[in-house]
Formats: C-alpha cells, structure tokens, sequence
C-alpha cells in the first residue's frame, strides 16, 4: 500500500489514500551527544552576548525556515512537478487561461487579491498577456495518479539568482482537472489549493512544524482541506524577502 508522507515531496499537493495516516511522526531533532556549553562558567558580560545571539537564531529560524530553493532533489527547473525556485521580485503578474475552470479561477485571482496582494512589497495582479508574466495557471486532466495542483518552471523560463534564493520566470501552475467533479467542486478546497499553489510560486514551502511557527494557521500546511489564508508568519516573510 502507497502512502503519501510530508518527508517524500515537501513541495506539492497530493490527496492522501484514504487507509493510510494523513501525517507522519516528525523525527526528533534531540541529540543525546550534544554538548552542552556551561554558560554559568562564563563571565557575565559574554554569557550575556551567547544569549542574545542564541535568541537571534531561534527568531530567525522560526521566521524564515519555509521559504526558498531548496536541494539537489528539488532543482529549480523547467516542468518538473518536485521543482522549487523563488520568484524574481515581489511583482507578481499572473496570466489564467481562457479555459480555466470557473471556479479555479475565481478563487485564483481571489487568493491574488485578499491573500497575496495586501503583503507588504507584494503586488499580485492578472495580466492578458502570456508572454511578458510572472505565472501561467492552467488546468487539465492528469488522472488519479496525479497532483491535485503543483507548479514547476516553464519551458521558456529564464533563471536567476542562486542557492536559495534562485528563481524562474515564468512559473507554471497546473490544476489537475481529474478532481474537476470531486474537490473541486467544494469552495473551501478551491481556496486551499490556489493559495497554497499561488504560494509556492513565491517560494514559500509546505508548512511543518519543524519550519514554521504556526503551521495549522497557512494554506502552505500541507493536508487535504487545509487553511484558506496565508499565515502572519508567511506573510513577514515575504516581506523580507521581497
């Protein structure tokens, strides 16, 4: 029996098969062989200054742990569903085509208007033009096997950046139209998956516990019927980043 799992494609939805656990145990990040520092040992004035820096990390890692390329596995490339890149600046332009789905479409520019564009350095807007944005959205039927949405890099996509921050433009989005009569007919899930789809053009990854400080509060969370809404914690860090 197959199983979806968080740990195998951390960067795109699939609906989990019914018999299996919707979530995995997160491996413990506790390490018996750590050593730990005797800060008592120190004099105050550097113990103090080993705080700080210690509490600046923490901070920082909550803040900004689910967001960029990622790894050799996950490449920023062109039409390849495990791809992760970020995008070239916070100007978001979005083509949909004529045949879009109505209602993928509504919710589409929808989580563009309410979820994306009040960010601040963030402007999601549509476009007429294919040639000259940011995200083509699409849909059509990948059948049962397939994702329920993923984006990858276009065919004609240009690239920039590197390590974490590389980035492709244009991003493909794809609806997969096999749930056309099923999910996708439910409102809720709609806006799960477009802002969820819309977040990864971004950058953003699937949100854990092990990288985000309020998971159960983003559409990045990564579960059948997830939340709506991108998080306060997404959100600042779009604005650092962009």
């Amino acid at each position: 029996m197959t199983c979806w799992r968080q740990t195998v494609h951390p960067m795109r939805v699939r609906l989990p098969n019914p018999a299996c656990p919707l979530t995995s145990p997160l491996p413990s990040t506790h390490d018996p062989r750590a050593v730990r520092f005797p800060i008592r040992r120190l004099p105050p004035f550097l113990a103090l200054i080993l705080v700080m820096a210690a509490l600046v990390t923490v901070v920082g890692t909550a803040k900004g742990s689910n967001w960029g390329a990622l790894d050799s596995y996950h490449l920023c490339t062109e039409m390849d569903v495990q791809s992760q890149c970020t995008a070239n600046n916070g100007i978001h332009v979005v083509w949909l085509e004529s045949q879009l789905m109505t209602q993928l479409r509504t919710a589409t520019l929808n989580t563009m208007e309410e979820d994306y564009e009040p960010i601040s350095g963030i402007s999601a807007e549509e476009t007429t033009d294919s040639e000259n944005t940011d995200v083509r959205v699409f849909d059509s039927n990948f059948g049962t096997s397939a994702y329920a949405g993923y984006t990858t890099c276009a065919s004609d996509a240009t690239y920039g950046g590197s390590g974490i921050s590389q980035w492709c433009r244009p991003h493909i989005l794809y609806y997969n139209l096999y749930f056309e009569n099923t999910y996708f007919q439910d409102a809720p899930y709609r806006r799960w998956i477009a802002c969820h789809e819309m977040g990864h053009t971004f950058g953003l990854w699937h949100a854990t516990a092990n990288n985000h400080s309020n998971p159960g509060n983003s559409c990045m969370k990564n579960v059948h019927y997830g939340p709506e809404d991108v998080s306060t914690h997404d959100g600042n860090h779009l604005e650092d980043e962009y």
